[in-house]
């Protein structure tokens, strides 16, 4: 007996089932891996930090697609060095073309706060494992570093600091400061914040040196130049440097003397930081006096990072 074959049988038997299709796609991680990498994008591609919850589909893909998969973490860490570098370097010449560099500050830890928000949710999304978090946050503070350490950004960086922990207007709280220091130690950039408050705090000690102690002959000055050193500007940096420059305590064992005679050349104990030696000898160059002597002593610092501090 002939089987009759009608079109509904055929495609009965032939067609796939929506069951079928479904199982295809979830044997399918380049689809999945696709669907998922283009929301990231749009994501990346957004400053918001309201991006919401993943949409079905992509929420659909990360079930089908497991923990660590190797398709996806490329993908993503392809996204990340793409859109993240292109934000970096439309930030650094927001700023070289602003005639307010510090203006544009807030923007550079918003942005390095947003886009490492955004980048540990997506790992955490993916179910990556261990050791591709660990190079995902690798990758994103370099990316940050180098965007920070731009000419122009770290110049912009420097004034925001300077301003901060030194002008009298108070356009930038001591809480801002604080917060914006800790985002560069997130990002690995302590050392070099570390370096920067170095410097303007030598600056700020040179500054008034020269307008407070310079030409002072009738009284000492030595006290009041520790004081203003221990009572105005280290209370500045503890919380900003902690466990770095915050361990300026009275140490009163192994002091040094620092003697500036006519010539202006130093002669010092051993136990004097470079640093400390060229300052107070540039301050005093000009106006030197014979009798004229500084003593500086070496703290005790935990953390065995060097610190140095005026002995009155």
């Amino acid at each position: 007996m002939p089987l009759s074959l009608s079109a509904q049988n055929f495609l009965d038997v032939f067609a796939p089932s929506p069951t079928n299709v479904s199982s295809l796609e979830q044997e399918d991680p380049s689809s999945n891996s696709s669907q998922i990498l283009d929301w990231i994008a749009e994501v990346l591609d957004t400053q918001s930090l309201d991006w919401g919850e993943p949409p079905l589909r992509v929420r659909n893909s990360l079930r089908n697609i497991g923990t660590g998969n190797e398709v996806l973490f490329d993908g993503l860490m392809r996204l990340l060095r793409f859109y993240l570098n292109n934000q970096g370097r439309q930030l650094a010449q927001s700023m070289a073309e602003s005639s307010q560099r510090i203006s544009n500050v807030p923007g550079l830890f918003e942005w390095i706060v947003s886009a490492r928000q955004k980048s540990i949710y997506f790992a955490s999304l993916a179910a990556l494992v261990a050791e591709q978090v660990r190079l995902v946050t690798r990758c994103i503070n370099a990316i940050f570093q180098a965007t920070a350490m731009d000419p122009v950004v770290f110049l912009g960086l420097r004034e925001w600091y300077d301003n901060g922990l030194f002008s009298e207007q108070g356009l930038i709280s001591h809480e801002q400061l604080v917060e914006t220091a800790e985002i560069l130690n997130q990002i690995e950039l302590g050392d070099e914040l570390t370096q920067m408050v170095i410097e303007l705090f030598k600056d700020r000690i040179k500054l008034h040196v020269q307008a407070k102690c310079s030409r002072v002959w009738s009284r000492p000055v030595l006290q009041d130049l520790s004081n203003w050193t221990h009572q105005i500007l280290v209370p500045k940096l503890g919380d900003i440097l902690p466990g770095r420059l915050s361990g300026f305590h009275v140490c009163s064992s192994r002091a040094s003397c620092l003697h500036v005679d006519s010539g202006a050349k130093c002669s010092t104990g051993e136990h004097i930081y470079p640093f400390v030696k060229e300052e107070a000898t540039s301050c005093w160059r000009e106006y030197h006096r014979h009798h004229q002597v500084l003593h500086f002593n070496r703290p005790f610092v935990s953390d065995n990072r060097p610190s140095w501090r005026l002995a009155g």
